[in-house]
């Protein structure tokens, strides 16, 4: 159901570059021209006009390339492919293609073959009016001409298909679920660094007031050596500390202080 609607929506749809006057089969010893003109397109730098084998996938495929002509007011534009650079294959199957700079297809040919010489048209065997015709060789000539119409058709089909699928992204994959993940990621971890933040300056202001404490207690505790010193001394070198009598004073000995440990003040 899906393929047939995109085939008639196809059918329907006008190419932006326009491929006319496109032969069945070309020489590779003789420098080809081809045509075409612009429907709803307007040329820009970097157009080109390059030759693809039929059933082509991605725009780097193509066999040879010449750039599109830019800033031509004329209706009919052309482009001409050096003999030298042809395909010498002539069992392949071709087609023009029309990229844009952005390498975006606007435009493609019916299917083409190469050979080293062109059949000549001659007119030897043309039956006249008067040409007595059998109806088996009509026959003949209707399901041949029937068949060629029906693989060329094919070969049209999936090179329209091919230009659908590029037009419309459908080879294209969906991405809004990742990125939607991702966001989602994102804004989890943002929170965390938010909270994290948080303690960090908590910490911080912890260890300042644990600063500030330390401070007081080294200052409480030399003030206490200083008195102790000045006691010491008033008392005098002859009384011994052991024969005071028993006070808070004399049990009293610096050693008795607890030393606080040095605190890492921050720069």
């Amino acid at each position: 159901m899906a393929a047939d609607s995109m085939e008639s929506n196809f059918v329907s749809m006008k190419p932006a570059v326009e491929f006319v006057d496109i032969l069945d089969q070309y020489s590779y010893n003789e420098d080809l021209e081809c045509s075409f003109k612009f429907n709803d397109y307007t040329p820009q730098e970097g157009d080109r006009v390059a030759i693809f084998k039929l059933g082509w996938s991605f725009v780097k495929d193509y066999i040879v390339f010449e750039w599109a002509p830019v800033g031509s007011r004329q209706k009919l534009h052309s482009v001409i492919f050096n003999k030298h650079i042809l395909p010498k294959n002539n069992t392949e199957i071709y087609q023009f293609c029309y990229i844009s700079g952005e390498n975006v297809l606007h435009g493609a040919s019916s299917p083409i073959q190469f050979s080293a010489h062109l059949s000549p048209i001659t007119t030897q065997n043309t039956p006249t009016p008067y040409t007595e015709v059998s109806c088996d060789t009509l026959q003949f000539s209707e399901k041949d001409e029937l068949l060629k119409l029906k693989e060329e058709n094919a070969m049209l089909r999936e090179s329209l298909k091919a230009v659908i699928a590029q037009k419309a992204g459908t080879n294209s994959k969906n991405y809004d679920g990742d990125i939607k993940e991702l966001k989602t990621i994102t804004e989890s971890l943002q929170s965390s660094l938010k909270i994290q933040q948080r303690e960090i300056n908590l910490l911080k202001t912890k260890i300042i007031e644990s600063g500030e404490e330390y401070k007081k207690l080294y200052i409480e505790k030399s003030k206490i050596e200083k008195k102790f010193e000045r006691l010491k001394n008033k008392i005098g070198d002859d009384v011994k500390l052991d024969n005071l009598p028993t006070t808070n004073m004399v049990n009293f000995d610096i050693g008795d202080l607890k030393s606080i440990p040095p605190f890492p003040f921050a720069k």
